[in-house]
């Protein structure tokens, strides 16, 4: 998983001029170029790499969302808002994925790797574990390509809840909503 998203993130980025990716890009078309760039088949999956699911179908807060207008705790808020709303989530489950996508504190703490470890079993539980992979990748790309204090966690925190919401069409649509998120809160950060 993270090997899949730290390469679209830079092949994104060594793209980014021919890809004529704006503030103005929405969400949706820079979703089109990260499935684009992995057309050459360096990581083939089996998985259809689009929703199929009539009950995920409406993502449009998020896919029509202009990428300079990112907004990280908005868009947290909207994806706990859905999780919030699912039954088929344990209510433990719900809590530990509002506590380690907090903006404010560190999504890999020792703290909250207990917290994703403890409740990884329950219903749901596999959310915290895409969350988990994906800030652990994302971390691994930020620390190596970004001068970033601060904002790095951020832009780890952006990755893991793209990945919370992608997942729930697919665990490929779960990298690549990562990386979006990623990529635009970045970009959002670089103006």
């Amino acid at each position: 998983m993270g090997e899949v998203h730290n390469y679209l993130l830079g092949q994104m980025k060594f793209a980014e001029k021919t890809a004529k990716i704006s503030d103005k890009t929405l969400m949706k078309d820079l979703i089109k170029n990260f499935q684009t760039l992995n057309a050459d088949g360096k990581y083939y999956y089996h998985e259809v790499m689009t929703r199929t699911s009539a009950e995920n179908s409406d993502f449009s807060e998020f896919e029509n969302l202009e990428i300079g207008n990112f907004d990280l705790d908005e868009l947290r808020f909207l994806i706990l808002k859905r999780i919030a709303a699912n039954k088929d989530i344990d209510a433990e489950v719900k809590k530990a994925l509002e506590v380690i996508s907090d903006p404010l504190g560190n999504p890999l703490s020792d703290k909250n790797l207990l917290l994703i470890e403890t409740n990884k079993d329950k219903q749901g539980g596999n959310l915290l574990v895409v969350f988990k992979n994906i800030a652990e990748s994302s971390n691994v790309y930020w620390a190596s390509t970004s001068t970033r204090s601060a904002q790095s966690r951020a832009v780890i925190i952006a990755d893991g809840i793209g990945g919370v919401l992608g997942t729930a069409c697919s665990g490929v649509m779960g990298i690549i909503w990562a990386t979006a998120f990623s990529y635009s809160y970045d970009k959002c950060t670089d103006n």
